[in-house]
């Protein structure tokens, strides 16, 4: 699919790659002069097409996710006609309510690894028997008579690695989604 995923679940040399891309892209952006219009138009082919294409894949952290669209967001928000210390609820509140709409990597990661799950899982295919064995695998290894999707991660430390369920765990976890 073109993501670099170690054997062991871990997306660092991934990481390494999405950061360099968003530098580059900053720096095509930072020198080119473009009008408020060609840079929306710039920020939804380039920039948010880049992301919907790694991100169900991908698990990275809240910080990584920050680290990776920094760069970015520093060049764009001027080039939008926004100060670049704009207010996060203005940033990313829709623009029905007077925000700019612009998209927060994490939370388009989260979006789009839900998206993919649920309609996956939906499917008759081999695919979606290949997760639900994953998923019942995982399920005994927690030994819980509860789907563990909807129990604390806290309480199986045992549960250890890097994988996408154990990463909708987690931000289920955080997001108090059943």
């Amino acid at each position: 699919v073109g993501v670099r995923i170690a054997p062991n679940g871990q997306m660092k040399t991934e990481y390494s790659y999405r950061m360099n891309q968003a530098i580059e892209l900053s720096e095509k952006l930072s020198h080119s002069y473009l009008t408020r219009a060609e840079t929306t138009i710039a920020y939804y082919s380039r920039w948010l097409s880049l992301l919907g294409f790694y991100l169900p894949i991908t698990c990275f952290t809240e910080k990584q996710c920050e680290k990776i669209q920094t760069p970015v967001y520093q060049v764009i928000l001027p080039k939008l006609g926004y100060n670049r210390h704009i207010p996060l609820a203005i940033r990313y509140g829709p623009t029905s309510l007077g925000g700019a709409g612009l998209v927060h990597v994490y939370t388009e990661e989260i979006i789009k690894h839900l998206q993919y799950f649920v309609g996956t899982i939906r499917q008759k295919s081999e695919l979606s028997t290949s997760i639900l064995i994953s998923l019942s695998l995982l399920q005994l290894k927690t030994g819980t008579g509860v789907l563990f999707l909807n129990t604390q991660k806290s309480k199986f430390p045992y549960i250890t690695g890097e994988s996408r369920h154990l990463f909708l765990w987690k931000v289920s976890n955080e997001l108090n989604i059943q």
